[in-house]
């Protein structure tokens, strides 16, 4: 068997939508509406942070708002833009997060699927910076994250899944609890191909976030778990302008 290493979900990307949960996509989407629909009416602009193939843009877009999107992986941005095509509200932009800037004010903004644990501490504090520049006075700003305590749960839980003839495997391969440090990697096997990428994450708990997040200037932040049991993974801030 061949193994190609991959980078930047180049092989994930084929397979991204099928392992995404669609409902709770829905739920996000109308949700991210309400809170929208009560900010300055003047204003259509939301922000769809490391968007991926862009489930969560088209949903909202459906809302009649501006959606601006963007995200780092050809192969996410390349899937989105083919299927946004007849999409005139959706704005597609091939962009890092720690070189994110803004030409026009947002109204919300919104990064889901973890994707904060992309970026350093310190790349965290100077992003989160931007996007608060970028936000309207009033505006919010959505966003999940693990829990540090929950790593070895989370990934542990991830089945091996079976999607278009081919396997798709998560593997934790190593994790710091006391940095918030993560290393996982990701197996697609097809045929006589594997293809692996490894993605590293930097967690950090809910009271830190919320301290950064205070510390930058977010006036109210709502907190919640991300699921509604006991053995939550991850929670969620709303943040307030």
């Amino acid at each position: 068997m061949n193994n190609i290493i991959c980078n930047n979900y180049s092989a994930l990307s084929k397979y991204y939508d099928a392992i995404t949960n669609t409902k709770r996509r829905k739920f996000l989407a109308k949700e991210i509406n309400l809170i929208a629909s009560s900010i300055d009416s003047s204003n259509k602009n939301i922000l769809d942070i490391a968007c991926g193939t862009g489930n969560l843009s088209i949903e909202l877009s459906k809302y009649s708002y501006n959606i601006i999107a963007f995200d780092n992986s050809d192969s996410m941005i390349s899937i989105f833009k083919e299927k946004a095509i007849n999409i005139p509200n959706i704005t597609i932009t091939n962009m890092a997060m720690e070189k994110f800037h803004s030409d026009v004010k947002i109204k919300l903004a919104v990064c889901t699927s973890f994707s904060l644990t992309y970026l350093k501490n310190p790349e965290k504090e100077k992003f989160l910076r931007s996007l608060y520049n970028s936000l309207i006075d009033g505006g919010v700003f959505v966003m999940d994250m693990l829990h540090p305590t929950a790593i070895f749960r989370y990934f542990s839980n991830q089945k091996t899944r079976i999607i278009e003839k081919s396997s798709i495997e998560t593997k934790l391969e190593s994790y710091n609890e006391n940095s918030g440090v993560y290393s996982v990697s990701y197996i697609v096997r097809k045929n006589n191909d594997s293809f692996t990428e490894t993605h590293d994450g930097f967690v950090i708990s809910s009271q830190e976030a919320i301290n950064l997040l205070k510390s930058i200037g977010f006036r109210k932040i709502a907190y919640r778990e991300r699921e509604s049991n006991s053995d939550s993974s991850a929670y969620e801030l709303f943040c307030y302008k």
